[in-house]
């Protein structure tokens, strides 16, 4: 049977904010805590499951920014987010993260892997009346990777100024060439709405297990005397299971095989 999920998609967070159903790719949504403890475990468990998309929730300790730049570099596509306010302290925060004497290493694995860098701010319009994304876009390409290579992120403004027609946005360009022009917008409301909670788990009840209301609690009497307490057992029957073995409390160990044998 050939599967209709084109891509495996894995990603890690805390907390889970939205859940995504799996309709033209497999989706596997794990939150820390609950599924993973932390997100460098977490990343060593999915590199094993041969996933093509990877979404890290947040980048924070060293650990876990050597481990998703390992993944970006065997070849999977790596989505992860880290808090910055623009290009260039974002690169900084990724490549300070760890020891001084790694830095470079860290460097040339993220001027290797990076395709795209988006900064996200929430503006607020008043011709529209809510907040809207402001975008800072940079493209991983050869001059941004050589700049990032060379440790000369003073430069990255400018090399993203002059990537205009490479699909590269400042703010200030984005604010005024795209938000600035359009005549409408989606309120954000309508797309990341609250949705009803639906158990995906089905919960199993074996009728060996369950009560039946025609189960009748069966009053034995203490051997010996009337007077010495009682313990009452309940003998359950299911006349619409053929091959169903009622046992008794008192029942010895010869009268269960000879009815396990008729």
């Amino acid at each position: 049977m050939i599967s209709t999920n084109l891509s495996h998609i894995v990603t890690l967070e805390d907390p889970i904010e939205y859940r995504f159903p799996s309709q033209k790719a497999f989706i596997q949504q794990r939150e820390l805590g609950a599924h993973m403890p932390s997100f460098a475990q977490g990343l060593l468990d999915v590199l094993r499951e041969n996933p093509d998309v990877i979404v890290v929730g947040e980048l924070r300790e060293a650990e876990t920014i050597r481990l998703t730049l390992n993944a970006a570099e065997s070849g999977h596509l790596v989505i992860a987010t880290l808090h910055a306010s623009n290009p260039e302290e974002a690169i900084y925060r990724i490549c300070n993260a760890v020891p001084i004497e790694t830095q470079n290493e860290i460097r040339y694995q993220l001027a290797s892997t990076l395709s795209w860098l988006l900064v996200q701010q929430l503006v607020y319009l008043d011709s529209v009346g809510f907040r809207v994304p402001l975008l800072t876009i940079v493209r991983g390409t050869q001059s941004i990777k050589n700049t990032i290579r060379e440790n000369k992120l003073h430069q990255l403004n400018s090399a993203v100024q002059l990537g205009r027609s490479e699909g590269m946005f400042t703010s200030e360009r984005y604010l005024t060439e795209y938000l600035e022009t359009r005549s409408s917008f989606t309120p954000y409301i309508q797309t990341f709405h609250p949705s009803a909670e639906v158990m995906q788990e089905i919960v199993y009840k074996s009728p060996l297990t369950e009560e039946r209301p025609d189960a009748i609690p069966v009053r034995r009497e203490a051997p010996g005397t009337e007077t010495e307490p009682v313990v009452v057992r309940t003998s359950y029957s299911y006349s619409d299971m053929d091959n169903m073995l009622t046992i008794d409390d008192d029942m010895s160990f010869q009268e269960m095989i000879s009815k396990l044998n008729k």
